[in-house]
């Protein structure tokens, strides 16, 4: 183990007996990518994960995830309970929350009974109209967003548009159109919490399949729903699991088919940064892919 690593765990015991006001008695890394740590942790008090990262915004990012989860449990939406969440003095940002029990969803051999209750609970937790548009809302010193400043601001849609545009994946008049549909989405409407990421490898469940936590807020963002939250919760489902999360939402084939072309406007928008960093590394064989799903050879139901 070398000394940054040594530095790192001793960071974390501290942190997490500082916090829960007793030691822990167990501690094992987890995989977490190169700046994220990830540490699980086990004490008289139970147990609980330790987020941990080295980049200077990330205390932002963890801010806002408290913020938002804090918001879906007071909507009764199961979400795991965060415990603190600060940074060390020398710059080490860290979140502290408890593990829930369960394993992920994805294991399941059948996760249409999943996807229902996902769905069911993506509605509840669009039912709260929040103050404004954006990324974190905790801090009433911050400007209030309306819908174009989020998607200029934050979204970066213009960049969006074009990484695709420098990719021959859309075209100037195809670009003005998605543009269009994603403004028109926030017209006279109030904005909504939305996960971001709201699919099976984010939910835990119990061994009947009933959900017992959703997790990986990172991505939650007040914004137009439930458009926001189906174009990236739906786009890599089968057509029959398509069908178990819209009956637990509760939207009927006319709402969809209604705001079809938003939909697929804000997915190829999501799509943009990992086609142009595949662009970047010379990822021809990504650069098909992209180019074949936003040609819609994939689409087999529509005459």
């Amino acid at each position: 183990m070398t000394r940054p690593e040594v530095q790192l765990r001793r960071a974390a015991l501290a942190i997490f007996e500082a916090s829960i006001g007793s030691p822990a008695t167990r501690m094992r890394a987890q995989p977490g990518g190169q700046t994220n740590l990830v540490f699980m942790l086990e004490s008289d008090q139970g147990s609980f994960v330790l987020r941990m990262d080295q980049r200077v915004d990330k205390l932002y990012q963890y801010r806002k995830e408290r913020w938002a989860i804090d918001h879906a449990r007071r909507m009764h939406i199961p979400a795991p309970k965060v415990i603190e969440v600060g940074s060390t003095p020398n710059g080490v940002s860290f979140m502290l929350s408890r593990r829930e029990p369960g394993r992920l969803a994805t294991t399941l051999p059948d996760t249409a009974g999943v996807l229902r209750q996902l769905g069911q609970y993506a509605r509840k937790l669009h039912e709260s109209p929040l103050a404004m548009y954006g990324g974190h809302q905790e801090d009433v010193t911050a400007p209030w967003k309306t819908w174009p400043e989020f998607l200029e601001q934050e979204f970066k849609l213009d960049q969006r548009l074009m990484q695709l545009q420098a990719l021959d994946l859309i075209d100037e008049a195809t670009a003005a159109n998605m543009a269009d549909l994603v403004l028109q989405l926030g017209t006279g409407r109030e904005p909504r919490l939305n996960h971001g990421d709201l699919r099976l490898k984010n939910v835990l469940v119990d061994s009947g399949g009933r959900i017992n936590a959703i997790i990986d807020w990172e991505n939650a963002v007040a914004a137009p729903a439930p458009e926001w939250e189906l174009a990236l919760a739906l786009h890599d489902l089968s057509i029959d699991e398509k069908d178990a999360f819209l009956d637990g939402y509760g939207l009927e084939a006319a709402d969809l088919v209604a705001t079809r072309a938003a939909l697929a406007a804000l997915n190829m928008l999501h799509y943009a940064a990992f086609a142009a960093r595949g662009a970047q590394a010379g990822n021809d064989q990504r650069i098909r892919h992209y180019r074949r799903r936003f040609a819609r050879v994939y689409d087999f139901y529509s005459p």
